[in-house]
């Protein structure tokens, strides 16, 4: 995995992990959408090399015709999302808006969610102590679909103590033995919504959150620059696109032993 390639080279250093994540949620969209990465752990810069690489996109590969002869030149089971929008006669302005909405959305909440789980923690180094993922459902067990009315305060019922006891307080050990589940039947836990415009990108979500910080916490042991408390660590957050971080946290990763094996 080059996420973990790229840390083993800078461990020692102290970095942003924000970054590092982004970097790997934008290339994992960019082969799925795109059939190309966007950006490079040793490139520019993230912003300067994602802009270039949707630039060239823009210019040379999303007009209907490059796109058919691409499409013609791979197998047939060999195509990414923006062939398909292209046989199914999507316009030019249609792709690109979608392609970039879905780049947008899909990457800053799973970037921020990951960073959250690295910072919320009080003890950077003893993550593996933890059985939080072993509380995710492996298999989908039954679809399930119902209609809210409108204007329905989604935020007040993930809140409200009646259905969840100290909704506020952060406690996952709250879903450890727990029946619940994450896919919009309960409403004690609603992080993609509900019914008919539950988020469609919860099945990535799922999987790549869980994945990319395992993958952190089982390769490096974590530390913070200067012996910092990690009950000092700034929890203070900034209302964007979503709720981040408002200064993104800084760590040291060294690789664990049996990973250097």
């Amino acid at each position: 995995m080059e996420m973990i390639q790229h840390l083993a080279k800078t461990q020692g250093q102290v970095i942003k992990i924000k970054e590092v994540i982004f970097v790997t949620m934008l290339n994992i969209l960019g082969n799925m959408l795109l059939s190309m990465d966007l950006i490079d752990f040793e490139g520019k810069g993230v912003g300067e090399e994602m802009m270039k690489n949707l630039r060239r996109f823009t210019e040379t590969g999303a007009t209907p015709g490059d796109r058919r002869k691409r499409s013609s030149q791979l197998p047939s089971d060999a195509i990414d999302f923006a062939d398909a929008l292209v046989k199914n006669s999507f316009s030019d302005k249609y792709i690109n808006a979608l392609l970039m909405e879905l780049l947008g959305a899909g990457t800053e909440t799973t970037i921020v969610t990951s960073e959250w789980m690295l910072a919320r923690d009080t003890e950077i180094a003893s993550f593996s102590d933890h059985c939080y993922f072993l509380t995710v459902p492996w298999k989908h067990v039954k679809s399930w679909v119902t209609e809210f009315p409108k204007t329905l305060n989604m935020w007040a019922i993930a809140r409200d103590p009646k259905i969840c006891d100290d909704p506020s307080i952060f406690n996952p050990e709250r879903f450890i033995n727990s029946k619940m589940d994450y896919e919009g039947r309960d409403f004690e836990c609603i992080p993609f919504g509900s019914g008919r415009r539950m988020c469609a990108g919860e099945p990535l979500a799922s999987r790549f959150v869980p994945f990319v910080v395992v993958s952190l916490i089982h390769k490096f042991n974590w530390f913070l620059p200067d012996d910092m408390n990690p009950a000092l660590i700034d929890m203070d957050e900034i209302l964007d696109f979503i709720i981040s971080k408002k200064n993104p946290i800084l760590v040291i990763p060294k690789l664990r032993k049996r990973a250097e094996e």
